[in-house]
């Protein structure tokens, strides 16, 4: 089986700003998007594809993770 993993993370500037644009409040009170940002990038390994994509469109992300998909591999993924 062939695995592969791609991460699209904006920088906090950028994640703060789509969570201002939207209506939802799915953080809850006790999480806030410097937190979860932070747990991501120092406590998450770092297997796969991981893109930072601050001022991409949906668009340039989805042409970048295509144009990578080499590097989104993750190696003995599945394997028995």
């Amino acid at each position: 089986m062939d695995t592969r993993r791609a991460l699209s993370a904006a920088g906090e500037g950028g994640t703060a700003g789509l969570r201002g644009a939207r209506c939802e409040s799915g953080y809850g009170a006790e999480w806030t998007v410097e937190a979860l940002d932070r747990v991501l990038r120092e406590e998450t390994p770092r297997i796969g594809l991981w893109l930072d994509t601050t001022g991409q469109t949906v668009e340039q992300t989805v042409d970048t993770v295509l144009a990578e998909l080499g590097r989104a591999r993750v190696v003995g993924a599945g394997e028995s």
